[in-house]
């Protein structure tokens, strides 16, 4: 069994909290999406303005669903990026919103996506630092 040093322990912890709170906030942004979604229902009259509104709420659902599967399947991976990418262009496009809507439901959108972006470069960063020690550990006797 291998011997951890307190470093590494403090390491899994902190990824352990930040897979978690990764988790609820992946969530928190699928909810976002449908409860954006669920606004245009009843449909009455359906334009092109009511088709934009379907289509920001299914990007937050399908950003939330990209956010849980760099949970899922590790953020070293490819998927980690392209979350990452994606958390960035959606926070662009809400602090562009801000221009044309200045309601609540877009600074909760920066905030979410703020969080996310964050959380998922410090998770990037803490996963590399790992993958490091893990290197580093191996070439000890």
């Amino acid at each position: 069994m291998p011997a951890y040093s307190a470093g590494n322990i403090l390491l899994l912890m902190t990824l352990t909290t930040l897979r978690r709170s990764r988790r609820v906030l992946a969530t928190i942004i699928i909810l976002f999406g449908l409860i954006h979604i669920s606004f245009v229902f009843p449909v009455i009259t359906f334009n092109i303005s009511m088709l934009w509104f379907i289509g920001s709420g299914f990007m937050l659902v399908f950003s939330g669903f990209l956010n849980l599967a760099v949970v899922q399947y590790c953020a070293k991976s490819l998927v980690g990026y392209l979350t990452l990418v994606s958390n960035i262009i959606c926070l662009g496009l809400f602090i562009l919103s801000l221009w044309v809507i200045r309601e609540p439901q877009v600074y909760i959108g920066i905030a979410l996506f703020f969080v996310a972006t964050v959380i998922l470069v410090a998770a990037l960063v803490l996963m590399e630092t790992r993958k490091y020690a893990d290197d580093t550990q191996e070439d000890r006797p």
